[in-house]
């Protein structure tokens, strides 16, 4: 079992008793002579030593062909446990993120929790400042910025000054090399570093003279004393194994990180587990009963599109092709799916970039016109288009509401049209693109769409009450909206909870707020033993005007499951709790 104290600092770990191992050894250029983690006790050792688990944890062999290294659990672990957590070995903002400190990485416009933020951070509401020096980093507090000089920020201040456009891949490289200058990572340290799978053989020769660059750069500003091909390899390690800063009150990238626990946990399409941030803090949770023995995997990728964008995304990011039991099953049946349509897979695979391509370029179309009209026509012309590009890939048969990549765009159009305030629109499509999708409803990309679908018809529940929207044929009054909104958000919570888990700032914050709502007067309570049966019925109604069949419906918790949820005491009473589908 691996453990780590509660002063946890963000200086480079000392690795001095780990074998060492020379530069030119590690760094030859036939890769095959590269040393895997499971080989080499000591590196297994330094790479976990930080990792806080009540589990046991160990470095072997991955099952996944050609994957070198995987992390394994050695202890059964259920649905929703934490595996472990660590405060990453370095993390990066993203540079345009001005309201995100530089060190604890709290969030200024955090969505829902006014706790987000950092171990120990006092940022209270004291105002963002940024460094006088750099004038790069931001930082929510004095506590912040004097933590984040010394364990970084003195290295690197200058260099952030001469490239103050530099990205959080970069930064991340060149703080490694100030640390190794400095001697602040010790050879055995260094030597992990070295070992990590860089897939240089496959580099794009497109990109290669940029890479190649930077490593001169670092040379030539004397940044490191190593070899321009070391650190030239180095970036690429880096690149392959540093992961997005995603937090749990906002799913979408923050910045990089770079974490070795991460670097040796592979990849799937049907991962069994994920990793978010809160604050400074990075944590893997189980997205599903992890038996003894098995390979703990990450998604590398965004799960919720189809396998082609996967595939093409992967290879881009990571030189590798997925084949995990996902991909293949999804491969037969977009097979059948367009053998049924008097199509081919290659047919149908257009038509899906093309959307893909759509769907990417939605928002920005629509922020670019500056009218309302304009706006609006732009969705009209998307709507139709993507109906012509559907039959252009299936031209005898219907495309299926769970293809990809429709329910993602339909959760873009939802979003868009919600922006514009035509909120039919909007509940409309969030409701497909939510329900008419056939990925499991667990883990943070479904609580973040749900999420959104809550937030409209939330917004629809304070119209009001002779707002056009409630004179359509079929659509819900306001109390019948209300009482939906009730549900979903309760249903939220308890899905929050399985994936975030009770002790997540997002799930506490999430709670804070839906007892607020709840105290509508008129509103049935929650935990009242006839609730669940009054909200099926709004629901059905809804579902009904949206033209998505009951059997997608959403199940609430049981009645003791709802009143748990809603309790005080809630980390004691949901220890066991348990969603439907």
């Amino acid at each position: 079992m691996t453990t780590m104290g509660p002063d946890i600092k963000p200086e480079p770990v000392d690795a001095t008793e780990l074998d060492s191992q020379s530069d030119e050894l590690l760094f030859d250029p036939d890769v095959s002579t590269r040393k895997h983690f499971h080989d080499d006790p000591s590196a297994c050792q330094g790479i976990l030593k930080h990792a806080q688990t009540k589990f046991s944890l160990v470095i072997k062999e991955s099952l996944i062909q050609s994957a070198g290294s995987g992390l394994f659990v050695e202890d059964a672990i259920c649905e929703g446990e934490e595996i472990f957590q660590n405060q990453p070995f370095i993390s990066c903002r993203a540079p345009h993120l001005k309201d995100v400190c530089d060190h604890c990485l709290m969030n200024r416009n955090a969505k829902l929790d006014a706790e987000q933020g950092g171990i120990d951070c006092q940022h209270g509401a004291v105002p963002f400042a940024k460094c006088k020096g750099c004038k790069y980093a931001h930082y929510c507090s004095r506590t912040c910025q004097k933590k984040a000089w010394a364990a970084y920020h003195r290295e690197e201040c200058q260099v952030l000054k001469e490239i103050p456009d530099i990205s959080p891949l970069v930064r991340i490289l060149f703080r490694i090399l100030l640390w190794d200058k400095a001697g602040k990572i010790s050879s055995g340290y260094w030597n992990i570093l070295m070992m990590l799978e860089d897939c240089f053989d496959q580099r794009d020769e497109e990109s290669e003279d940029d890479s190649f660059q930077l490593a001169v750069d670092a040379v030539q500003r004397n940044i490191s004393h190593r070899n321009v091909t070391v650190i030239w390899k180095l970036f690429y390690a880096i690149q392959i194994n540093a992961m997005n800063i995603r937090m749990a009150d906002d799913y979408t990238s923050t910045g990089m990180s770079f974490d070795l626990a991460i670097s040796v946990i592979n990849h799937s399409c049907d991962p069994n587990a994920f990793a978010f941030f809160e604050g400074n803090r990075l944590h893997v949770r189980s997205l599903k009963p992890i038996a003894a023995g098995d390979e703990i995997t990450l998604p590398y990728c965004n799960t919720m599109v189809g396998v082609l964008s996967r595939r093409e995304g992967l290879q881009k990011s990571h030189f590798l092709t997925c084949s995990c039991n996902r991909c293949i099953a999804e491969l037969k049946e977009h097979e059948q799916i367009a053998r049924a349509s008097g199509s081919s897979v290659e047919k149908l695979y257009a038509a899906q970039k093309e959307l893909g391509q759509m769907g990417d370029a939605l928002h920005k179309t629509v922020r670019d016109r500056p009218s309302e009209q304009g706006k609006k026509a732009v969705l009209e012309n998307f709507v139709a288009k993507l109906k012509g590009v559907m039959r252009e890939g299936l031209p005898q048969g219907a495309w299926p509401d769970t293809l990809d990549p429709l329910p993602d765009l339909r959760l873009s159009l939802a979003m868009s049209y919600g922006e514009l305030h035509h909120l039919g629109a909007s509940v409309m499509y969030a409701l497909k693109g939510c329900l008419l999708n056939k990925g499991r409803h667990v883990g943070p990309d479904w609580v973040h769409n749900f999420l959104d679908l809550v937030a409209i018809l939330a917004e629809i529940g304070q119209l009001d009450l002779d707002d056009q929207l409630f004179k359509i044929t079929g659509f819900p009054q306001r109390f019948e909206i209300q009482v939906t909104v009730a549900g979903y958000m309760v249903y939220l919570l308890a899905a929050m909870t399985k994936t975030y888990g009770t002790g997540s700032r997002f799930v506490r914050g999430y709670r804070r707020f839906i007892i607020n709502f709840l105290d509508i007067p008129g509103l049935p309570a929650a935990a009242d033993e006839n609730f669940v049966d009054v909200f099926k019925a709004m629901q059905a109604k809804l579902l009904c005007w949206a033209g998505v069949d009951e059997t997608k419906a959403i199940v609430m918790p049981d009645e003791q499951t709802i009143k748990g949820l809603l309790e005080a005491d809630m980390a004691r009473q949901l220890s066991a709790l348990s969603i439907e589908d």
